[in-house]
């Protein structure tokens, strides 16, 4: 597609050439008009010389310039082919990328099946004994697991924001950050919503291992308050895979009445670990008592949250520079390099894209779109435009969850993180319209 300048140089040329031919058919008119013609026998020399003169001296030059022109164009045209397939065969050799990341992503968990047995006879009787299986589960199935622990960590903590006010939940430091994101006034999120999602996702990516449970901690002091985290990961590091006795004390500590109660057990577990004698002073749950010994257990089990960080970190730094790399292609239109990116998206699976989605609500990811400025450097915040930062904002830009059911799955309202993504069946937002404006 060619750009406006071009068309602009191609339109100039030409009119150019049709200048120079209407000055000569003129200008020979004229001597017509005088008598002169090609099959007279008496030619004026000195007129035929000034004709001549004026052809090579005016018109002539007229001429060169629209052929500098074409010129210009042809080897400007050759020189965005060229660049253009050395684009394509980058392209398609990371599209292969991203598919073998895809389909290499592997998770693996232990989960206790209740078996049935058939007995001689036509009798079948249900028969209660619990069967340990391990299950590995690759590429789409092993994203769609993944996807689907995001979803039950974000519900196991949302008792913990209950009541709490925004300042209860992050640092005043890190809010003011997120307030003054530009980007955050522009759509409505709602910040205590976008804190579960972020937890929630940091749990599932790093895991509740001994190394995981350092590293979260690491991650959440400067954005949350450590009431808030400290909590959360003390309480789900208590539950295991799906197993053995461990699976069913931690089904009766989630029956534990409110969340206050929930957190009093979970302080009485990590002090009697500790081997701390103060727990013995402790109301909810005394430490010698038979309902705490009944749901005490040691920390020597597997956690159900272990960790997705080398499942998932890979594929989504590679695929973050795989649609930077096509979103800073100059050359390129912004239709085009929409068709590039819609050839990239036709790979995504549904779950694919609801992991994208939790992933750049995470301050693990969110450099995708809501907090884009930080792909600037502190000398280019000084002078960024907001059409530059528009422009930045690659899940809207490119539709990159467009195909996402609206309401529909996992609880989440996808529309009210982004208004302006033109989501599959629904009508075209009236802030997109205003945004294809400013794409480039």
């Amino acid at each position: 597609m060619q750009s406006n300048k071009t068309k602009a140089l191609y339109y100039l040329a030409w009119t150019i050439i049709i200048i120079g031919t209407s000055i000569t058919f003129r200008y020979l008119s004229m001597l017509q008009n005088e008598g002169w013609t090609i099959n007279s026998s008496s030619i004026d020399i000195e007129k035929t010389g000034q004709f001549g003169d004026y052809i090579g001296g005016f018109v002539g030059t007229l001429f060169s310039l629209s052929g500098f022109i074409f010129l210009y164009l042809t080897l400007k045209e050759q020189r965005i082919a060229f660049r253009k397939e050395r684009f394509e065969n980058k392209f398609f050799d990371l599209l292969k990328i991203h598919r073998e990341n895809a389909n290499e992503i592997q998770v693996s968990f232990t989960k206790v099946n209740t078996t049935s047995k058939i007995v001689k006879g036509n009798i079948s009787t249900k028969n209660n004994d619990e069967v340990t299986k391990e299950y590995n589960l690759k590429g789409q199935q092993a994203i769609k697991y993944i996807s689907d622990q995001i979803s039950i960590c974000r519900q196991e903590i949302k008792p913990f924001f209950f009541k709490k006010s925004i300042e209860n939940i992050y640092t005043q430091e890190y809010l003011n950050t997120m307030i003054e994101e530009e980007f955050m006034h522009e759509r409505d999120l709602e910040l205590r919503e976008l804190a579960k999602t972020d937890i929630a996702y940091t749990i599932v990516f790093f895991g509740l291992e001994p190394n995981g449970n350092y590293i979260l901690k690491n991650t959440f002091y400067r954005k949350y308050n450590s009431e808030i985290y400290e909590n959360i990961i003390n309480y789900l590091a208590l539950k295991p895979v799906e197993k053995s006795d461990n699976w069913t004390r931690w089904q009766k500590i989630r029956k534990i009445g409110t969340t206050d109660k929930k957190i009093d057990f979970v302080n009485a577990v990590i002090e009697k670990r500790k081997d701390q004698p103060k727990i013995k002073n402790r109301n909810s749950f005394p430490v010698d008592s038979p309902q705490f010994l009944d749901l005490y257990y040691k920390n020597d089990f597997h956690k159900y949250y272990s960790g997705v960080q080398l499942q998932l970190g890979h594929y989504f730094r590679h695929l973050y520079q795989f649609v930077n790399f096509i979103n800073d292609q100059h050359f390129l239109s912004y239709k085009e390099k929409y068709e590039y990116v819609k050839t990239l998206r036709a790979q995504f699976s549904t779950y694919e894209q609801i992991i994208l989605y939790f992933n750049s609500l995470s301050s693990m990811g969110n450099i995708w779109e809501i907090r884009c400025s930080l792909r600037f450097s502190e000398t280019e915040k000084r002078t960024i435009t907001p059409k530059q930062l528009i422009n930045k904002q690659l899940i809207t830009k490119y539709n990159l969850i467009k195909n996402l059911p609206m309401g529909q799955l996992f609880r989440q309202d996808f529309a009210r993180h982004y208004p302006n993504v033109k989501f599959e069946s629904y009508p075209m937002p009236p802030g997109r319209k205003k945004l294809l404006k400013l794409y480039h």
